[in-house]
């Protein structure tokens, strides 16, 4: 009876140990718990940091490369002979473009400098302490671009002789042959839309009526006419949702979108050969890199009465810019006025008499720019920030932002 008794009771021993298991797992599940929110935390606390010095280092490059133009601006101001032009040089050897030499030297500084941190540190001795953390250090790196290198499609809504040039380049850059796939519908049914179509509706959408403009390209006259549709019948009609044209100027290239007939395609192809940003006053710069604006210069400096067949041929055209090219990096990186039209007038090439009798204040082409594209990117460890600003140096001493964009 006594054995039966103690085989019944239960051993307290046991209980404890299980006691003391279960409470070191929750501990160290907690433990862990705490140290992986203390980690992520640390992280989200280290890339809000780097956001932020990016983010900096990015406008630093910005307001840096504002006081580079600021500088250009003065440099510009200063008129500089070329070694040739000391010598009374304009000749040197005979090729198939006269062998022409710059007369006066104009140094792009903004395109000589490389604009970014090592520049900065080099100009005020500034070492960075590394980080305590290991991670790459800060930096920023600056592209600027001429925004007057490009078409202003705001011109097309200026005074008549503006608009005359201004359609007459932007005709011959978007209107040629080799073009011609980007106005094929992508839809079966659609019918095509023609180069003069999508100029007359990036009229429509910046003038202040709201009937269709009408090219009229007799040289007499205005260069557009009003017509007697209504300009917003796609937009109503066809489009969801509905609106309307803008009846004002651009204010960026993204409104470029919303015209009728310029998709992606077109944008493509176009998209960095077109501003909005610049004064309606301004002249396409002779200075550009472009290959296809700086032939469109060629072809606004030739004589329209007294076409070169040469002109024609794209292998003629190719040495020729390649050889403008030789030159600026002779003169600084860039040409005058004069110097571009005499170097044209050296291969034996026919020029536009309204330019030729007053190289400076002619309104076709222009050799210096007031307005510029920055694109700053700024680096802190692995992040990244970039800011886009256009640069109006007409404006203040260190430049007006007319856009401004983060990425």
């Amino acid at each position: 009876m006594k054995n039966s008794r103690r085989k019944k009771r239960i051993s307290p021993r046991g209980a404890a140990l299980i006691v003391v298991l279960v409470g070191i797992t929750i501990l160290t599940i907690f433990i862990q718990d705490m140290a992986y929110r203390g980690s992520v935390e640390l992280i989200l606390a280290r890339n809000q940091r780097d956001e932020l010095k990016a983010h900096y280092h990015a406008r630093s490059g910005i307001q840096f490369s504002r006081l580079m133009l600021a500088l250009q601006k003065q440099i510009e101001q200063i008129k500089i002979p070329s070694l040739s032009g000391l010598l009374g040089i304009t000749n040197t050897t005979t090729n198939d473009f006269g062998g022409y030499m710059p007369q006066s030297l104009s140094i792009q500084l903004w395109r000589l400098a490389k604009i970014d941190c090592y520049l900065t540190n080099l100009l005020w001795e500034f070492d960075e302490t590394p980080q305590a953390d290991g991670l790459a250090s800060t930096c920023f790196d600056v592209t600027i671009s001429d925004e007057e290198e490009r078409l202003n499609l705001n011109q097309l809504d200026a005074p008549d002789l503006k608009t005359s040039i201004a359609l007459a380049q932007l005709l011959s850059l978007i209107g040629d042959k080799k073009y011609n796939f980007i106005y094929e519908p992508l839809e079966s049914g659609s019918s095509p839309i023609t180069p003069t179509e999508i100029i007359q509706n990036i009229r429509d959408w910046i003038d202040e009526n709201t009937s269709a403009s009408t090219l009229n390209l007799s040289g007499q006259g205005p260069p557009f006419l009003d017509g007697f549709s209504d300009e917003n019948y796609y937009y109503s009609s066809k489009y969801v949702p509905h609106y309307h044209a803008k009846n004002a100027r651009f204010d960026s290239l993204d409104e470029l979108y919303m015209v009728h007939g310029i998709d992606d395609r077109f944008m493509a192809v176009f998209g960095d050969r077109l501003t909005v940003f610049p004064s309606i006053n301004s002249r396409l710069n002779i200075n550009t890199d472009d290959p296809v604006l700086l032939e469109l210069a060629i072809r606004s400096v030739a004589d329209p009465l007294k076409p070169d067949p040469r002109l024609q041929n794209p292998f003629f055209v190719e040495g020729l810019i390649e050889h403008i090219r030789q030159l600026k990096v002779m003169a600084g990186f860039a040409l005058s006025v004069q110097d571009f039209v005499e170097l044209l007038k050296a291969a034996g090439i026919a020029t536009n008499s309204a330019i030729t009798a007053n190289t400076q204040n002619q309104r076709y082409l222009g050799d210096s720019s007031s307005t510029f594209r920055i694109h700053s990117l700024g680096t802190s460890g692995t992040v990244k920030r970039t800011l886009t600003a256009v640069v109006r140096m007409d404006k203040e001493p260190l430049g007006q932002i007319v856009y401004y964009r983060e990425e």
